[in-house]
Order: structure tokens, then sequence, then C-alpha cells
């Protein structure tokens, strides 16, 4: 694991080197799943799951998030087709 951008800000000032420097590259095999992924989202939107829904915070506001729903499908789907 590697430590997020204000830790490597940190680090590099420290050390004074690069940012760029302090990261190590990680290959990944390509395997399709985020075209795949893709297709589940327009295949959900097609379906007629939204986007967005509007929920009621604790002070009773109206304000808009991620569905739920979308969320954990999407999550779903990539849990089971990743290789």
């Amino acid at each position: 694991m590697q430590p997020g951008l204000k830790r490597i800000e940190e680090i590099g000032d420290l050390l004074e080197v690069d940012n760029i420097e302090l990261i190590a590259s990680k290959y990944r095999k390509p395997t399709g799943l985020a075209g795949k992924l893709q297709l589940e989202y327009k295949r959900l939107l097609s379906e007629g799951m939204q986007i967005k829904v509007v929920i009621s915070d604790a002070k009773g506001n109206q304000k808009e998030v991620n569905n739920p729903a979308m969320v954990e499908a999407l999550r779903d789907f990539v849990a089971k087709n990743r290789s």
C-alpha cells in the first residue's frame, strides 16, 4: 500500500525529491472489466434505475445522493466479474 498524496508531498519535501520518484508503478493485467462495467451501468439505466435519489438528512433538509441500489448493483457486478 502506498501513502496518500498529502503524505507523498510531505515525504518529497523532507527528502527533497520529486513526488514521481516516490511512487512505485504497479502493472495491472487488462481484463476488460472496465468496459463490461460500463455496459452494465448502461443496462441498469435502460431498465430505469436512477443515478441519483433525494433523501432527507438529519436536519430534514433534502439532498441528492448517489442511488445506493445503483452503487450496490455495480459493486456486486464487479465482485462477480473480477478475474
